[in-house]
Order: C-alpha cells, then sequence, then structure tokens
C-alpha cells in the first residue's frame, strides 16, 4: 500500500535547492537497486528471524556471536562494535564470546548550567 504525504515548504532557497546523489550508494543501479537490495535483505532478515527467535537464551557463546555477525552483515557492517565500560561484567562476557579490546574511548560533557557534575553526584 502506498501512500504520500504532502512536505511543508522549505523555507532556505538554497537548502530548497539541495539535490542528493544516492546513486553511489546502490552502485549506480538507481531504483532497481534500491528494492534488489532490499528484498535481499528482508530475505535474510526471515532466515535470521527463523534462526533464532525465541532460541536467544539457548546459544551458547560461540552461537551467540555466530548470530550477531549474522545481524551485523544483514545490516552491512564492515565491523561491529560492542562498548561496555572498563572494569563492568559486561566486558567479560563480550570477551568470553570472542570479542577483542580494540581501543578505549572517553568523553567529557558540560551541564547546561556550565558545572561538570551533576547535581547530587557532588
Amino acid at each position: 500500500m502506498a501512500s504520500t504525504a504532502e512536505a511543508e515548504p522549505i523555507e532556505d532557497p538554497e537548502l530548497g535547492q539541495t539535490a542528493w546523489d544516492l546513486e553511489p550508494l546502490v552502485d549506480g543501479e538507481g531504483e532497481d537497486g534500491v528494492k534488489r537490495r532490499m528484498a535481499d535483505a528482508l530475505e535474510r532478515a526471515k532466515v535470521f528471524a527463523s534462526s533464532y527467535a525465541s532460541k536467544l537464551a539457548q546459544l551458547d557463546s560461540a552461537g551467540l556471536r555466530k548470530a550477531m555477525g549474522e545481524l551485523a552483515e544483514i545490516y552491512g557492517a564492515r565491523r561491529f562494535v560492542i562498548a561496555a565500560e572498563p572494569g563492568y561484567h559486561a566486558l567479560g562476557l563480550y570477551e568470553s564470546l570472542g570479542f577483542r579490546r580494540a581501543e578505549r574511548v572517553a568523553g567529557v560533557c558540560r551541564l547546561p548550567d556550565g558545572s561538570a557534575t551533576p547535581a547530587g553526584d557532588a
């Protein structure tokens, strides 16, 4: 079932003239490439669902890693990244699945009031 909706007019003239070239995303195959990729993704998702629906709790670590790899492939991921805080038990779980530590990430944020510590955490 197809439906259309009227878009709100764009007030910014430059933005209104912007055109996106999405052909590189479908290797120049246009609408046919989109349809083919969508059909392929839907088929792979159905196979994944039939393989793993209601079976997640029964998987061992190798089975869970395999399922996660298949899911990443369905999404077209070139790399599967999981984040865990150092010292948190999840990190050991991920390593038991065969993932390895590859990098560390740190972040800092400033709260809207300019302080560095949320109220109640001081």
